[in-house]
């Protein structure tokens, strides 16, 4: 009875293993893989009825598709839709690029390089950059007023380099270069020594500037002549001008 019960446990025991081991690998895990789903055949684009001919192409449109030469077609050069006058890329289209005047790769279609027309009959389109052309600021053929301003910032006509906008154009109010700094700015032509009566007009030391004429003694009423002084109340060369009290010389 003793000899079962020892065998019994030592039965048991073998069967009870504290082994860390990893079980068997009975071979690769089973793996589903999702083959997608069937979508049908690829989108061929659009189908013209009848069919393009003479190298021409299907394009989509409304209401209906249509054919294009997108070798030649200034509306669809190179490809469906790529109108080169709307993209401000060129006037023509050749071999399936855009061409402006004499760049036969026509301009970028940005603010800095767009397609304008001719200035003038007989001349020919051109790129032009809209952000700092003064001939072409903001818009082709858009020229800036020198008495507004004195170059193209951005698109926008300005005076000077500290201003974003440009001059009234005014008498009261006109773009003039400053002489010492090389700069501009907008200047009172009617009272700014400096710019009496035109840009870089300077009185002389003990004249004053009113009505836009450089002024000796009493003004001149409605001012003088271009190249005229005013000398206690008369209008004559500076050479003429003797002094505030004596006036002009006979």
């Amino acid at each position: 009875m003793r000899l079962a019960s020892l065998l019994l446990v030592l039965g048991l025991a073998a069967g009870c293993s504290d082994d860390p081991s990893p079980a068997e690998d009975l071979g690769p895990d089973l793996v589903v893989r999702d083959e997608g789903v069937d979508e049908g055949p690829p989108d061929l684009g659009p189908r013209c009825e009848p069919a393009c001919s003479g190298g021409s192409s299907c394009c989509a449109g409304e209401p209906e598709p249509f054919c294009a030469a997108l070798l030649m077609d200034v509306a669809n050069c190179g490809s469906c839709g790529s109108d080169c006058v709307a993209e401000g890329k060129g006037t023509e289209c050749m071999a399936g690029t855009c061409v402006c005047g004499v760049s036969n790769l026509g301009c970028g279609g940005t603010q800095n390089s767009f397609c304008c027309p001719p200035r003038a009959p007989g001349e020919r389109p051109y790129c032009a950059d809209l952000a700092s052309s003064g001939l072409d600021c903001g818009t082709c053929d858009t020229a800036c007023d020198e008495a507004q301003a004195d170059r193209c910032n951005v698109g926008t006509c300005a005076c000077g380099s500290t201003r974003r906008d440009g001059c009234a154009g005014t008498p009261a109010d006109r773009c003039c270069a400053n002489g010492l700094t090389g700069d501009a700015d907008c200047v009172n032509t009617e009272s700014d020594a400096f710019h009496c009566g035109a840009c870089g007009n300077v009185c002389l030391e003990g004249q004053r500037c009113v009505e836009g004429t450089c002024t000796v003694g009493d003004p001149c009423p409605g001012g003088c002549e271009g190249g005229q002084v005013c000398c206690a109340g008369e209008c004559c060369g500076a050479a003429a001008c003797i002094s505030a009290e004596e006036g002009c010389r006979s």
